[in-house]
């Protein structure tokens, strides 16, 4: 059973509204303050991307576990990396591969300026 004061603690900490949130699920927000509220659970698949949009575990949100972070992961998403999580969602294919692809130059640009 979703944790739902973990959910609001995870949007506050993100500056985050029920909105904004509600928007990034594709749900709507009286759906998202049901489950801040713990009046709703939501489907598996939404705690998943719950999990994924606040980059911690599943099992945080369910309140197995303590642990916040996924393996292999040390930090959340700020703000601004959530807002251009949600952009980039919106794009179509050619678009994000375009996008992929500046962003592969700009870093092997850093990389051959740290040398």
């Amino acid at each position: 059973m979703l944790h739902s004061d973990r959910l609001k603690k995870l949007r506050k900490s993100k500056k985050l509204t029920q909105a904004d949130v509600a928007n990034s699920l594709d749900i709507a927000r009286s759906t998202y303050v049901r489950y801040e509220k713990g009046e709703v659970q939501p489907s598996t698949g939404t705690i998943v991307v719950i999990a994924e949009l606040f980059n911690v575990t599943t099992d945080y949100l369910l309140g197995i576990s303590n642990d916040l972070t996924p393996p292999g992961e040390v930090q959340l998403m700020d703000g601004l990396e959530f807002a251009f999580h949600q952009d980039y969602r919106e794009l179509d294919d050619d678009d994000r591969e375009e996008l992929n692809r500046a962003a592969s130059r700009m870093l092997e640009l850093k990389r051959l300026k740290g040398k």
